[in-house]
């Protein structure tokens, strides 16, 4: 990192001098950069009674070490075996508890994905449910490109796992060129497009060593003073981000780029553990003097007053944990640290029942008197006849209780589940039919056990929501340059497609389409008759394509506020079935109920979703279809769509 100190010979510099040198302004943000660097850097390498001990003899851990220890636990970690040979027989093995319950958890957890809700509010303070379903819409379809759905099951593991949980969401719109077409001559003709995978809506899980805090007593990522992220990675891929930046020419793969005050000049320094192919990549956020500034191995990549890319002005990181040690700490105590100790005596006991196994099945062997006696007298069947008289075999009597050593370690293993909140150790599971009673028993105990999990996972959702809207925001009700034709410059916007969303009660595609090309009018009633038009035409195009479609003005969603909620619930698919078809029962034979409406939303919406009115008879009696004929068609300006 920034933070490299000189190699010195006696009072002389042995590092090689850079040819680096940037003008006074970027020598004093490294400078800075390079003092917040140092601040970050003790933070992650102080020992905190938080994070404890891995053993009774060890020391306190830092952020890292308890990183990983936790990660060697969950990965089901042996320590070498002892070397003593008098030893060797001994059982060396761990009962896998931890990792188990760890999977127990993410399983019930991500059951249901969850999704940010979001609740809209105009200029006016009033709700707006029509922009808000547009902004759900626009959250659901941008977490679908950046495959947040992956992304969510490795989060709750990380978060069961590590000491904080740190997601990273972003824009970003790369542009790479390629070889469109090959001349006669044999060279080729290049064009740029846009680079798919490093562009578009973007997350990723930061691992805890790689993001530096400002301090390690405040919990909330917002509110931190600066925030350092620091990456390993390869030469060529920072190549491609920067080299644009004139300054680029200066990074070497393996050689960082420090400065000293005292000489006033640039030194260069190799790093082993970049390998000869590798930089470091640092992003520095500091929300009070707006500043995003990124340094490749020491070289500032960056304009020295850059401001923070989002308009929102927040940091690109939503954080959360399993469980808060205290009202004041940065991190959290993961599930696989809450229950270490449960899992050392639970390995411990586990060993000495294996090691009591071994000697009351082979119990070792007394030989009292002259005769030569080794493993081959104790084969099957083997007739031994000794010669001398005073010869006698008898087994060791160990007077080990394997038994006691089972009951102590089951006893263990339900405090451990009790501990790490897993609904399997709490009888949630009933097998065969389940009962109406016994669903809402299930799902009751399934909300109370992981209720504390679940609000810290909806607060890793919500704030991660938050982001995501401001990026949407931000960057998707975006025009690019279209088509031009007869000097006129068109103006082109995203169009969104979305599948399955629920429209009157029937599932449907959606297209959802940014627009500024709407109707205007110079008096109300001008704009009143074409808005009518629009609606129509739009809804008989709807009927065409079998679709919904929104139009929406830009400046009008931009304008919005958006608020971001998220209730989380944990019930299993088998018991929501249960549920349907419990209702489906009770309900199929009372005259009060739409007897439609029953069988769509509960047993063809649990087995055929989205397919429900392929299988509804639509014969209707003859005094039906006089009333739907003597109805007027009624088209208003939010049923086509136009927002």
């Amino acid at each position: 990192m920034l933070v490299v100190n000189p190699i010195l010979k006696g009072k002389d510099i042995k590092d090689e001098v850079s040819s680096y040198n940037p003008n006074q302004k970027t020598r004093d943000v490294l400078a800075m950069i390079r003092g917040y660097c140092e601040i970050g850097e003790e933070i992650m390498t102080n020992s905190y009674e938080e994070f404890g001990r891995v053993s009774a003899k060890s020391g306190l851990l830092d952020v890292v070490g308890r990183q990983n220890a936790n990660n060697r636990r969950f990965n089901n970690y042996i320590a070498p075996a002892s070397t003593d040979p008098d030893l060797e027989w001994h059982a060396d093995t761990i009962r896998p508890l931890t990792r188990n319950k760890v999977i127990s958890i993410v399983a019930h957890i991500t059951a249901n994905v969850l999704f940010p809700n979001i609740v809209a509010q105009n200029d006016n303070d009033e709700e707006d449910e029509e922009m808000a379903m547009v902004m759900r819409d626009a959250v659901e379809w941008a977490c679908e490109q950046s495959k947040y759905e992956d992304m969510f099951v490795e989060a709750v593991q990380d978060m069961c796992v590590n000491p904080a949980i740190i997601l990273y969401q972003d824009f970003a719109d790369v542009r790479r060129k390629i070889k469109a077409s090959k001349n006669k001559d044999g060279s080729w003709n290049y064009k740029e497009i846009v680079d798919e995978i490093y562009s578009g809506f973007i997350n990723a899980i930061v691992p805890n060593e790689e993001l530096y805090i400002s301090n390690i007593n405040e919990p909330n990522i917002q509110k931190q003073t600066f925030l350092i992220r620091r990456k390993i990675i390869e030469y060529d891929i920072a190549e491609l981000k920067y080299k644009d930046n004139k300054d680029f020419k200066y990074v070497e793969a393996g050689l960082r780029v420090f400065y000293l005050d005292n000489t006033n000049t640039f030194y260069k320094q190799y790093d082993d553990s970049q390998q000869d192919r590798m930089v470091e990549e640092l992003t520095f956020y500091h929300k009070g003097l707006d500043l995003e500034l990124t340094v490749i191995n020491g070289i500032l990549m960056s304009d020295p007053e850059d401001a923070m890319r989002r308009a929102d002005k927040q940091y690109p990181f939503a954080k959360s944990g399993y469980e808060t040690y205290n009202s004041r700490f940065f991190y959290y105590m993961a599930l696989v640290q809450k229950i270490e100790p449960d899992q050392n005596v639970i390995d411990t006991l586990y060993n000495y029942v294996i090691d009591g196994a071994y000697l009351n099945l082979a119990p070792p062997i007394n030989v009292y008197g002259v005769e030569d006696v080794d493993g081959s007298n104790f084969a099957p069947r083997e007739i031994n006849v000794f010669d001398d008289p005073d010869t006698k075999v008898e087994a060791m009597k160990m007077g080990s209780d394997v038994g006691t050593g089972i009951v102590a370690l089951n006893k263990v293993e339900s405090s451990a589940s009790e501990s790490s909140q897993d609904p399997r150790g709490a009888g949630l599971q009933t097998p065969g039919e389940q009962t109406k009673f016994e669903v809402q028993r299930l799902e009751s105990n399934a909300q109370t056990i992981l209720g504390r999990t679940g609000k810290m996972v909806a607060t890793l959702v919500r704030d991660y929501g938050q982001l995501v809207v401001g990026s949407i925001v931000q960057n998707l009700p975006i025009a690019d340059i279209g088509e031009t034709t007869n000097e006129e410059v068109r103006l082109k916007f995203p169009r969104l497609f979305l599948e399955n969303r629920e429209v009157n009660g029937k599932q449907k595609s959606r297209k959802i389409e940014f627009t500024t090309d709407l109707p205007t009018g110079k008096t109300q009633e001008e704009l009143d008759g074409k808005v009518r038009d629009e609606s129509f035409k739009t809804k008989a195009l709807e009927q065409k394509l079998g679709m919904s479609i929104m139009k929406v003005r830009p400046e009008s969603f931009r304008r919005m506020k958006y608020l971001v909620k998220v209730n989380p619930e944990f019930v299993s698919n088998s018991s929501k079935f249960a549920k349907r078809m419990a209702l489906y029962d009770r309900g199929i034979s009372n005259q009060v109920i739409n007897q439609e409406t029953l069988v769509k939303e509960t047993l063809l919406k649990e087995l055929v979703p989205g397919k429900e009115d392929k299988f509804i008879n639509k014969k209707q009696e003859p005094v039906t279809q006089e009333l739907n004929k003597s109805k007027q068609p009624s088209v208003t300006q939010t049923e086509a769509g136009i927002i």
